[in-house]
Order: structure tokens, then C-alpha cells, then sequence
């Protein structure tokens, strides 16, 4: 191995050619990722931190124009051909990629895509490529790898699929490894258990490691140094400790400033109000989840994604759903907004049995409730503007004059915190905490009675994460909506649920209003989950 950096980017400039212009994305980039560290990438969305990844990946589209050097081990990777740099990717550095289920190929299983590369690059046999996979799996913390290597991509939860992309790049164990928000969709106890395996292979193969995170947390549990980036700049860089605990740069001081945490100390009842028991004045409740049993494989190896799951959501209340990824939250969500059906347990809206009867599953009693998808840019057509991806649902309504439809659009977005100028704009030409709003715009398009918000913000920079669950208190109180909040983040959780429910292996093991939970909690695995949620002071574990 080299003595000086594993990966160097000298004078990085990146400009993309738009319609409406050249746009710079990163502009004289200088960073130097030694063996054997872990510096970690931090930066609002468009800050440019993935087209840093991309440029060293050179995996950047034909439409950018790059500038400077970008060497591996000394080797100015603008000297190599396709065929060359090909053989690099995977053998001695390789990406982690945010988008998992845009990263994993929908057609192949995951043994195919695990084994693939530890065939090509290690040479390895189809038995021995099968062995280390089903390792990696078992270190990322899958409970059944034999069952897993036999799914698909999309028969796997999101965070189950990270930890597959996680574990595919660490069983070929490169030199260099580019992790961007690998942790995005993990709980916190498997977030730990994924930051120490990293650090275990840095310090077993003195590999280098670029972490590209939004959560400071993970920062100072898992980094050396940090390098803080703002519209394609480096404004502040150095060891952790020292750029955390003394920041300089007016952007550094304000991330520190918007982390979400978890006080539980400073817990109290006019904090978190509590929803009380349902009197006879009270409205009937707005969704009902009765006996909710979910099952999928076949019938020798059946998976129970939901066992006898029951929850009752009140007129205007916000009622979080928080467990580990694969615990069936998602599963849940969709079943509560009619595009799953479970195989067994009723489903009544404002006291209407919905699946009655069960042939029709998509009754007008489900119009009244949309979704809010964990991953907006998958979740919105990349080929439709914005305007015609809101007026949609509002022509499905049954409005039919399209002046009316866009003057609803227009409302919605001014609704969401967007200007109006962008309806006409394709999805792509907005950052992630724009395209969530835009999601957001659109559940609210159809007039639901109750959304379900699966991971709205655990893709979003510090600031934004803030900012989304604000707006959806907001415009809950606006419309009097009942929400359904699915996160693997207490912290978010807390901030804007009224009751918490806990979902482990498919089953609600504690379910109390929002102070009880947090201050009192009863089952080892909500304790458990409290101790590893963020808190205002950060962890420096190295």
C-alpha cells in the first residue's frame, strides 16, 4: 500500500451543462482520504457531497464537465481507460450508494448481486463468493441470510436493503471504500452495530473510509476527521472533536445547532401532549387497524411480517409507529392506505369497514387516506412535471377544469412552503427536502382524512428533518388530519407524535401516549431504544 493518501482530489471542479446554463456543483476541491481513516462529508442536499462520490466513482453523467485530479494510490484516474477504471471499481474502491433500491438491480436475487462482484474482481468460485456473502449478511445483522439470498430486492424493507448493499461492498473489501448515508435507514441499535463493523475493517484492513452522512452523530462516532461542505466549497475541515467542539465557519455552527435530539430529561406533559382515553362526546376514531396479521413466502417458509397487530387512530392525532428496519412498519403503512391486503383483520375508516367487501380493495373509503413515501425521488415520476403529478389526484376527485386544478396546485404549494414558480419543473431540479414537501403537496392534494408518513425525514439533512416535521404539524392542524408517523427515529418520533406504538418481529410490544413512553417506559426493547437515540451532547467514540 501506498504511504501517501489512498484517494486525493486536487483543484475539483465540477460544472453540469443545463438547458438554462452551465451550473458549477463543486468548485476547487481539495481533500486527501488517508489509509486507514474514516473522514466523513457533511453538507445541506446540493451541497455537491454525492457528486464528490460520483466524480471519484467516475460515475459522473455525460453532461458534467470536470476539472483537477483524482487519484487512487497515486494513479490519476483521468490517465485510464473505461476498461481499466472498471477493474478498479469493486477491487480497490467501491461505493455504498444512498438509493438502495435504485443501487440493487429489481430483477436479480440478492445472492446474484452479493456474489457477482467477489466472482469477478476476487476471482472467487460460485461456492466460495456464496460463503462470504452469507457472512456479510450475518455481520450486518440479517436474522435468516439462506432465506434472504433467495428475495428480490423489493420483497425486502428499506433498511434490510441497506444493510444488503452494505454488506456486498464490505464482503469485497476494497481499499477505498465510499460510503454515501449508509446509515440513513437503520435503527439506532443497528446504526451502531454497522458503525463499528466499519470501524472493524478499517483498523483490520487499514482501508480508507469517506462517510457521507447529514447526521452528526454518526459523525462523531465513526470519523477521524470531518470536512464540511456549502454549495460546492470546503468551508471547514479537521479532527472531529476539535471542529464540533470549536466550529468556525456560520454554516458548521448552524448544523451543530439543528440536531434533533432526544431530551428526555426536559420531558413534559405540555411538551408532549398526551391523547387521553376516548370518551362518548368523542368523534369516531379515524382509521381502526383490527387483528392485522401480514404473511408472505410460501407455505414452507412462511414470513410473518405483521402478527395480530391492532391500533385505533383518533380525530386529529398523531400516532407514531417506531421499530427496527424489517419489524413490519412500512408493511403496516401500506395496509392502513389500501395498497396491501392483509391475510387476515379488518380495516374500518370513520367507521366504515373498508374491506367489506374484501374483492374490492381500493374502496372510496381509502381515498381518505394517503401516503407519504419514504423516498421521494423514487416515489415521484422522474417524466411528469410537478403540476401534473399534483393535479392528478385532484382530477381523480372530480375536478375537471384545469384552471381550477392548477389554482389547487398553486395552494398546495404555497401550503408546503414552495413558491409556485416550480410547478413546471421535473422533480429532479429539487433538492430532497424540496421533493419531501412536494410529496407532501401531493398526499394533501386528494383531501385525506389521514396520512401515513413512512420515514419522511431520514433522508434529509438536520435542518430540513426540522423543518418537515414542523410543516407537517402545520398543515395537520390546518386540515385537521390524523397522522400515521413511521420512523426508526425516536427523536423525530418524540417531536411530533402524541402516542407512540413499538414494533418489534411484527408485533406492537408497547403502545402509550408520547411522556409515558419516554419517560416510563416497560419493555426492554423501548429502553433499549431510548438509551441509543441521539442526545444534545455527541458521542465521541474514537
Amino acid at each position: 500500500m501506498t504511504r501517501g493518501p489512498a484517494l486525493s482530489l486536487d483543484n475539483l471542479t465540477v460544472t453540469y451543462n443545463t438547458p438554462g446554463g452551465p451550473v458549477v456543483a463543486l468548485e476547487d476541491v481539495n481533500l486527501a482520504l488517508l489509509p486507514g481513516e474514516v473522514m466523513a462529508l457533511v453538507g445541506e442536499s446540493g451541497s455537491g457531497k454525492s457528486t464528490i462520490a460520483l466524480a471519484a466513482m467516475q460515475l459522473l453523467p455525460p453532461s458534467a464537465n470536470v476539472s483537477g485530479r483524482i487519484c487512487l494510490n497515486g494513479v490519476d484516474l483521468a490517465d485510464l481507460n473505461r476498461k481499466a477504471i472498471n477493474r478498479l471499481c469493486g477491487a480497490h474502491i467501491g461505493m455504498i450508494f444512498q438509493e438502495s433500491m435504485s443501487s440493487l438491480n429489481p430483477v436479480l436475487t440478492i445472492a446474484r448481486q452479493m456474489t457477482e462482484g467477489l466472482v469477478f474482481h476476487r476471482g472467487a468460485t460460485r461456492g466460495a463468493a456464496r460463503s462470504s456473502a452469507l457472512a456479510a449478511l450475518d455481520e450486518v445483522g440479517i436474522a435468516d441470510p439462506e432465506r434472504v439470498m433467495a428475495q428480490y430486492p423489493h420483497q425486502l424493507s428499506g433498511g434490510m436493503r441497506q444493510r444488503v448493499s452494505i454488506a456486498a461492498m464490505l464482503a469485497l473489501e476494497p481499499g477505498v471504500i465510499i460510503a454515501d448515508e449508509p446509515t440513513t435507514a437503520l435503527d439506532g441499535g443497528m446504526r451502531a452495530r454497522v458503525l463499528d463493523l466499519l470501524g472493524a475493517i478499517k483498523s483490520r484492513n487499514k482501508c480508507a473510509i469517506l462517510l457521507i452522512t447529514h447526521d452528526l452523530n454518526v459523525v462523531s462516532q465513526a470519523a477521524d476527521r470531518v470536512a464540511v461542505i456549502k454549495s460546492g466549497r470546503l468551508v471547514e475541515r479537521g479532527d472531529v472533536r476539535s471542529v464540533f467542539s470549536n466550529p468556525r465557519h456560520p454554516h458548521t455552527i448552524s448544523m451543530l445547532a439543528s440536531r434533533l435530539t432526544l431530551d428526555i430529561a426536559g420531558v413534559h406533559p405540555k411538551a408532549y401532549p398526551a391523547v387521553g382515553l376516548a370518551s362518548r362526546d368523542d368523534p369516531p376514531p379515524k382509521l381502526v387497524l383490527d387483528n392485522i396479521s401480514q404473511r408472505f413466502g410460501t407455505r414452507e417458509h412462511p414470513v410473518n411480517a405483521l402478527k395480530n397487530v391492532s391500533l385505533m387512530l383518533k380525530c386529529g392525532e398523531t400516532l407514531g409507529i417506531v421499530g427496527e428496519s424489517g419489524s413490519g412498519k412500512t408493511t403496516l403503512g401500506r395496509i392502513a392506505v389500501g395498497l396491501d391486503q392483509p391475510t387476515s383483520g379488518r380495516i374500518y375508516i370513520s367507521d366504515q369497514d373498508a374491506r367489506n367487501p374484501p374483492a374490492r380493495p381500493l374502496r372510496k373509503e381509502f381515498l381518505q387516506c394517503q401516503m407519504v413515501f419514504q423516498d421521494p425521488h423514487s416515489s415521484l415520476n422522474a417524466r411528469l412535471t410537478v403540476a401534473r403529478q399534483l393535479g392528478e389526484p385532484i382530477f381523480a376527485s372530480g375536478v375537471r377544469d384545469w384552471s381550477a386544478i392548477r389554482a389547487r396546485a398553486t395552494e398546495l404549494f404555497r401550503q408546503v412552503g414552495l413558491s409556485s414558480d416550480g410547478l413546471d419543473r421535473y422533480p429532479h431540479e429539487f433538492s430532497g427536502g424540496q421533493r419531501q414537501r412536494i410529496a407532501i403537496a401531493r398526499a394533501l392534494a386528494a383531501n385525506p382524512q389521514v396520512i401515513v408518513a413512512d420515514e419522511p425525514v431520514s433522508s434529509l439533512e438536520t435542518a430540513t428533518q426540522v423543518q418537515i416535521l414542523d410543516l407537517l404539524k402545520e398543515v395537520g392542524r390546518q386540515n385537521n388530519i390524523s397522522y400515521i408517523f413511521i420512523s426508526h427515529d425516536i427523536a423525530a418520533v418524540a417531536r411530533i407524535c402524541d402516542r407512540i406504538a413499538v414494533l418489534q418481529h411484527g408485533r406492537i410490544v408497547e403502545l402509550a401516549p408520547t411522556t409515558q413512553l419516554l419517560t416510563s417506559p416497560s419493555h426492554p426493547y423501548t429502553m433499549a431504544m431510548l438509551d441509543a437515540a441521539p442526545r444534545k451532547a455527541l458521542n465521541y467514540r474514537r
